[in-house]
């Protein structure tokens, strides 16, 4: 049977990150800017874990835009459906085409948890660099 190949689980995650990763990096970002204008005593170590951060995200936002790239797969925020209750995308993907929406009260918890995650392998990566010592 021909026809369009919808995406995938997978295809599908990696647009929905597409979308949710660069909020993170504005995030992370807003957050570092904070930062540099408080005085606090460990800001040389808060501001070097946040570029830590901020080069894991954009890591895995340059190779999920690679991924879907090479899968045919394009992905744009739809600023005319835009609500105060939503963020609306419109993906194709090898010739289907969708518009999907984020609520907003969902970017946040997912956000959260992904800048756990984030965290929890900035750690891991600060404690492989403790080990060596």
């Amino acid at each position: 049977m021909g026809g369009v190949q919808l995406a995938t689980k997978e295809e599908l995650e990696m647009i929905r990150d597409s979308c949710l990763l660069p909020m993170l990096l504005d995030v992370v970002e807003k957050q570092r800017k904070k930062m540099e204008r408080t005085n606090q005593p460990l800001k040389a170590l808060f501001l070097a874990t946040n570029e830590h951060l901020l080069d894991l995200i954009h890591e895995d936002l340059v190779e999920i835009r690679r991924q879907l790239k090479h899968a045919d797969i394009k992905v744009w925020a739809l600023h005319e459906k835009t609500s105060e209750a939503a963020i609306w995308y419109r993906y194709k993907c090898r010739g289907y085409q969708n518009d999907f929406g984020i609520m907003h009260f969902v970017i946040k918890t997912d956000l959260q948890i992904k800048l756990g995650k984030y965290v929890a392998r900035a750690e891991m990566g600060l404690s492989r660099v403790h080990s060596l010592k």
